[in-house]
């Protein structure tokens, strides 16, 4: 396909998406001046409120931007968020990126008295990495599980991320795009944590909005010879939150004790509106796996509306809740001691 014929399909694409609004814009001044009752007026206006974002607010209807939660959502707010982050990083503040480290995630929640798992070694070069089973092999930062390694009984690799087994690390390379991870020494091997032999730990992601539980995502990796990595998503109450529909759903025994206070502590102890705090929950005991501070699977067509407008409110209200504890005074010492900020040395935080 040509230029000019691509040209021609993306500015049809953008008239459409316009046209689309200015129908909606119409319709919402229609109502609003129709001899409705309240409720039925109410009802019609959240119908065509719900797909506006931050940005098609009209003068029109401004007022009810608070009243009616016009345009929150979960994914504007990640995405404010890694806009207002880029802007501190360009005044020489690193707070929370999104490839953040994973041992000073550990250092982190250690200092705050949660459990983390063995490392037997760290910064390491992927030829450098003297294999052990019953041990697991990654990344210094990363996502998604890319480049996560089960490291056998017999020296062999299982992919976490593509359920793939490798006979030798070289085999496993051909997975690995990144120069980074094929030759720096980005690398580390840390305990296996198995909810029984020959089986992973469950995955309990939970969604911090300062202080507060969103969310808990449970997650069983199935081994090599399983059907499947399955899914459930827990309120904080134990019912389940219908947050999309497209994944293999697990049963689920609950949400281990302390995972929740400990993702409430580490939540508390961050100067961020949003975390997501995971632990791997073996048969005896849980420990940290990472904190995520932009997730994965959250983006247009990956969770529900409903879900993803509900998550948003959490996260204002804990932008709100932050606010108030920064304008309080708050310092967050153990978060400026255990991250590598930018602007503070580690020495000068009390």
């Amino acid at each position: 396909m040509s230029i000019e014929e691509l040209e021609k399909q993306v500015n049809a694409g953008i008239r459409q998406y316009s046209a689309a609004k200015n129908e909606v814009w119409k319709l919402i001044g229609s109502v609003k001046k129709s001899d409705l009752d309240r409720e039925s007026r109410s009802r019609l206006l959240e119908q065509l409120y719900s797909p506006l974002s931050e940005k098609d607010i009209r003068h029109t209807f401004a007022d009810d931007v608070a009243r009616k939660n016009i345009g929150v959502s979960f994914r504007s707010c990640i995405s404010h968020t890694r806009h207002w982050k880029k802007a501190l990083a360009d005044f020489g503040w690193t707070i929370s990126p999104g490839g953040n480290s994973k041992s000073e995630d550990h250092e982190f929640a250690k200092s705050l008295g949660v459990r983390t798992p063995k490392v037997f070694g760290s910064s390491l070069r992927l030829d450098d990495l003297e294999l052990r089973s019953g041990t697991v092999i990654k990344p210094e930062a990363g996502a998604a599980a890319n480049g996560v390694f089960w490291i056998g009984d017999d020296k062999s690799l299982w992919s976490f991320a593509t359920k793939t087994r490798y006979e030798n690390i070289e085999e496993a390379k051909t997975e690995l795009k990144s120069k980074k991870l094929l030759e720096q020494p980005v690398w580390k091997i840390e305990e296996l944590v198995e909810k029984q032999p020959g089986v992973p730990a469950h995955d309990f992601k939970v969604w911090m909005f300062y202080g507060e539980v969103g969310l808990i995502q449970e997650i069983e990796r199935a081994p090599l010879d399983g059907d499947g990595t399955a899914y459930f998503y827990h309120r904080p109450d134990g019912s389940e939150f219908k947050v999309n529909g497209a994944r293999k759903k697990l049963v689920s025994a609950g949400v281990p004790d302390g995972i929740v206070e400990a993702a409430r502590k580490i939540s508390l102890a961050a100067p961020v509106p949003y975390l997501r705090v995971d632990f791997l929950a073996g048969s005896n005991n849980y420990c940290l796996g990472e904190i995520t501070p932009h997730p994965g699977g959250a983006y247009a067509g990956q969770i529900f509306d409903e879900a993803d407008k509900e998550l948003g409110e959490m996260f204002i209200k804990a932008e709100a809740r932050l606010y108030t504890d920064l304008l309080n005074g708050k310092s967050f010492p153990e978060f400026f001691n255990c991250y590598s900020t930018g602007n503070i040395p580690k020495e000068d935080i009390s």
